[in-house]
């Protein structure tokens, strides 16, 4: 069991990152304003299912004012399902690709590794090596472009996301269980 030790701190970690991520879900509108800006493009859900896009042009604690078809028009944030902003970060695309290159590195580089096994040679360290690594960086290079390539949004208000972790232990068994609830 020499590996319990190394779960635990990655498991408080991962806790620790979902706690900061689900405390950043948009709920708040105290903390809008930092997260708009005045121009920002926005798409705004009523609680009644209706959407509306238009230009930021004010923002206060309880109210945002748009700017659709060239008209001001002011929201009262109780009304708000959700609003998102245009655009979003390339990380996610980065991510996703880096794993699918990952699932490709571990097919080409166990492959190699049993190649060189089997063949031996004196290239084999660089080509075992290669046969990793560049899965990987193509894979990522591939997924920040296909996310570049889609223009995207990022919630800023409303419509949380529900993050849960639970420890699995049993005899015989140790791991985690994840969920995610979307809205």
């Amino acid at each position: 069991m020499l590996f319990i030790p190394r779960i635990v701190p990655s498991l408080v970690g991962v806790m620790l990152a979902v706690g900061q991520a689900s405390a950043q879900d948009g709920s708040a509108s105290e903390d809008l304003s930092s997260r708009l800006k005045i121009r920002d493009i926005v798409t705004v859900t009523f609680n009644d299912g209706k959407t509306e896009r238009g230009t930021v042009e004010a923002i206060s604690p309880s109210s945002i004012t748009l700017g659709v078809d060239t008209t001001p028009r002011t929201v009262d944030l109780a009304s708000v399902s959700e609003i998102r902003k245009r655009g979003d970060s390339l990380s996610n695309g980065a991510l996703i690709g880096f794993f699918s290159g990952l699932g490709a590195a571990a097919v080409i580089g166990g492959f190699t590794t049993a190649m060189c096994g089997n063949s031996g040679g004196s290239n084999c360290p660089s080509l075992q090596t290669i046969a990793w690594i560049l899965p990987m960086a193509v894979g990522t290079g591939l997924g920040v472009a296909l996310d570049a390539s889609r223009t995207g949004s990022t919630l800023v208000f409303g419509g949380s996301k529900r993050v849960s972790i639970a420890p699995v232990v049993g005899p015989g068994a140790l791991g985690v269980s994840a969920s995610v609830t979307l809205p």
